[in-house]
């Protein structure tokens, strides 16, 4: 975990997925290279992942047939396109070579994050899906990269009393453990001032908003540095929770006395 000045984000890679069993298989992956200093979107993608689209046990299971017309649909119109497991590989790291990106992000880092790693493992993947497949290449610069949970960074809104009051006001469940939500769909209502938002969860559209979420916080004034958390080359280690309660509680210290 590191602290960096907001400044020197550059270009991030903002990520937004589907996954379609417990095994947290990949089924839709979406991205957008950002410019964190303009928010200017660089280069979109949103793929669905052949190997997922053609296994019947995935695609005739009762998550992924909900979807199926809309990607139909999609793969149709051409908003979205085939692409397998190894080109999907080939494709990340050409991105991150072309905007210098170092950086990933996602509203939900944590669960976002571990099914890529899943997927994207070289020397053993975590999926079953790929269990006996192996990428040609050693490299997944992918998994080297710090990230940015956009979920943890809402935090220099959480801890204000004015978004405690809102809460209290227009959203009455709580976490089990009696703190308030912070999700996508919560900060959207707060931050966006859109009462009735529900997210999509398909690709692009998930990730327009999140892209807003991302620049709202990183605008805000109260927000000098950004916590990172570290690359995913550490795979299971990474992903456990732990660094994320971690990057909470320093950002809680960092805004101490600033926005409480």
């Amino acid at each position: 975990m590191k602290v960096i000045d907001k400044r020197k984000l550059g270009n991030i890679l903002l990520v937004d997925l589907e996954t379609c069993d417990n095994d947290k298989t990949l089924f839709d992956f979406s991205a957008r290279v950002v410019d964190t200093r303009t928010n200017k979107v660089l280069e979109r993608i949103s793929k669905v992942l052949v190997e997922s689209w053609k296994t019947k046990t995935i695609i005739n299971s009762c998550y992924s047939k909900n979807k199926k017309k809309h990607y139909k649909k999609m793969l149709l119109q051409e908003k979205y396109e085939f692409i397998t497991r190894q080109e999907l590989n080939d494709l990340l790291n050409k991105l991150i070579k072309k905007w210098h990106i170092f950086c990933a992000s996602a509203y939900n880092g944590a669960f976002d994050l571990e099914s890529l790693y899943r997927t994207l493992s070289i020397e053993k993947p975590r999926t079953k899906l790929f269990k006996h497949s192996i990428l040609k290449t050693n490299k997944c610069l992918f998994l080297t990269l710090d990230l940015l949970d956009i979920g943890t960074l809402c935090y220099v809104y959480y801890m204000t009393q004015d978004f405690q009051e809102w809460y209290d006001k227009e959203i009455i469940t709580r976490n089990k453990d009696n703190t308030r939500k912070v999700n996508v769909e919560v900060m959207s209502k707060y931050l966006l001032k859109d009462r009735f938002y529900i997210e999509q969860h398909t690709g692009q559209s998930d990730l327009d908003t999140e892209q807003q979420l991302l620049i709202s916080a990183l605008n805000n004034e109260s927000l000098k540095n950004v916590v990172l958390n570290l690359p995913m080359l550490w795979g299971a280690r990474y992903l456990a929770t732990k660094p994320l309660k971690e990057t909470t509680k320093t950002y809680k210290a960092l805004f101490k006395g600033i926005v409480e």
